[in-house]
């Protein structure tokens, strides 16, 4: 009993350790730049959040999530491997490494140790960002299953919170106080990001995240959170428009269709009386009626078509016009092959892209301002960590490929709560991996932490054991 008390005790800890730190990470973290003046705290927070979660980490845990907790050190590993010093023999044999030797022998420094990395500043960088989704990940890890059950309404509410911003931003001044970053989108409603395509994403996340926080309902409370989840998608779809992202428009698309896998319903032939009532009673959380897909379906282009009306849909008119960002990530795809071609093998370190671009960046490609990022990160991660970067993707694929044949062959009506959760999982980290293909939402700590959070709901509710009235 007593060892029950400690163990209740350490989660509930652990869950108030995991919702103040988000806190922080939404209020500082919606930047990818290394010199936000707020990293350092962030950091520094996480950094004792993560010595918090390991202390009293026990085998079990380690045992439950193996999977996540190995992926998350072979990263840690993978990146402090290309901050290692190494041999002159060594290092100087990698490729484009001849521009460095000049720089040395001009300042007389001769043959000396170097790491992997061709940026080793950038690549410290990378390795501190790793301390927050990682600090996130393992209070998940601390947490019981109902405390899991409460992180989508959790993140539900911080995102709420950004669409509120975001809403102010678009009925106040500019360059006001609300936009949090000095290197921003002024005039545009990015809420807690500095750049809107990653706000709009996080306006994306929101509807599968409504979806579950309606799944996972009390009967009770059903009906009066399937009108709020209604009416705050109904808040979102225009919210996402005014942003003018392309990859918040794709996004949402993706992310409102989904919600028909949180809500699918598989039965077998020939059910038992008592899985036949349990599948009665699923049917009303999972499955809405066919008048009120309809009614929604109608209010979304009702929405749709009155923001187009009001001259409001930015993210429309970009899908037609292309801006100078736009056209840059296209030009610089040559150069990209290129770099690419030499450095698929081990790759330029990471962190390292905006180092590396500048000494290859055409002529012709020069402007006053830069590229901080290849805005396709599957192209930068692939850059900066070569073949061993491609392999930890493969582990990932893999990992989530397994879990969601899990996760969809099984039937709603067994374990609710546990398949919502790892669908929803699925999705989230879907629509995070979609969004990285034009950009780089991943990079800032919010969205590292949701990608944590969507992990560990995959990979701990997928295999959650079936209650007993499932299995009669």
């Amino acid at each position: 009993m007593a060892a029950m008390m400690r163990a209740a005790n350490g989660q509930q800890r652990a869950w108030i350790a995991l919702v103040g730190l988000l806190i922080v990470i939404f209020l500082t973290g919606g930047g990818s730049r290394a010199d936000i003046s707020s990293l350092p705290l962030l950091r520094g927070l996480a950094a004792l959040a993560l010595w918090y979660g390991l202390w009293g980490f026990t085998k079990s845990d380690l045992r439950s999530h193996s999977s996540a907790l190995g992926l998350a050190g072979l990263t840690v590993l993978l990146v402090v491997s290309h901050i290692t010093p190494l041999p002159p023999s060594v290092w100087q044999a990698l490729p484009e490494r001849d521009l460095i030797v000049q720089i040395d022998t001009a300042a007389g420094l001769g043959d000396i140790w170097r790491p992997l990395s061709m940026d080793p500043v950038g690549t410290v960088n990378a390795l501190h960002a790793l301390i927050v989704p990682c600090a996130v990940m393992i209070l998940c890890t601390r947490l019981s299953d109902d405390q899991l059950d409460r992180l989508p309404g959790l993140l539900l509410v911080l995102a709420g919170a950004s669409a509120i911003i975001a809403v102010l931003q678009g009925l106040g001044d500019p360059n006001g106080p609300l936009y949090l970053y000095q290197v921003t989108n002024n005039g545009v409603p990015v809420g807690l990001f500095a750049n809107r395509n990653h706000q709009a994403v996080l306006m994306a996340i929101i509807l599968p995240l409504l979806a579950a926080w309606h799944a996972l309902a009390d009967p009770p409370s059903r009906g009066t959170r399937k009108y709020l989840s209604i009416g705050i998608a109904l808040f979102i779809i225009p919210l996402v428009l005014v942003t003018g992202s392309r990859a918040g428009l794709l996004t949402t698309v993706i992310a409102a269709i989904s919600v028909v896998l949180l809500v699918q319903r598989k039965t077998s032939t020939g059910p038992s009386a008592s899985s036949r009532q349990l599948i009665r009673r699923s049917r009303s959380v999972y499955v809405p009626s066919q008048a009120l897909i309809l009614a929604v379906a109608v209010l979304l282009v009702t929405v749709l078509a009155a923001t187009v009306i009001a001259g409001r849909d930015e993210a429309i008119d970009r899908l037609i016009n292309r801006d100078t960002a736009d056209e840059m990530r296209l030009l610089i795809l040559p150069t990209m092959k290129e770099l690419l071609a030499t450095h698929w093998l081990l790759g330029t370190g990471f962190g390292s892209f905006e180092a590396v671009y500048k000494v290859h960046e055409p002529d012709s490609l020069l402007f006053p301002t830069y590229m901080n990022h290849a805005h396709n990160d599957w192209l930068e991660l692939i850059l900066n960590g070569g073949v061993p970067a491609g392999g930890l993707v493969v582990v990932l694929a893999a990992m989530l490929l397994r879990r969601a044949v899990q996760v969809f062959k099984r039937d709603c009506a067994e374990t609710a709560h546990a398949v919502a959760l790892a669908r929803l999982g699925m999705i989230v980290i879907g629509l995070l991996l979609i969004a990285s293909i034009g950009d780089y939402p991943l990079r800032t700590p919010i969205m590292a932490s949701i990608f944590a959070i969507a992990l560990i709901l995959v990979l701990r509710k997928a295999r959650q054991p079936l209650p007993d009235h499932a299995t009669s």
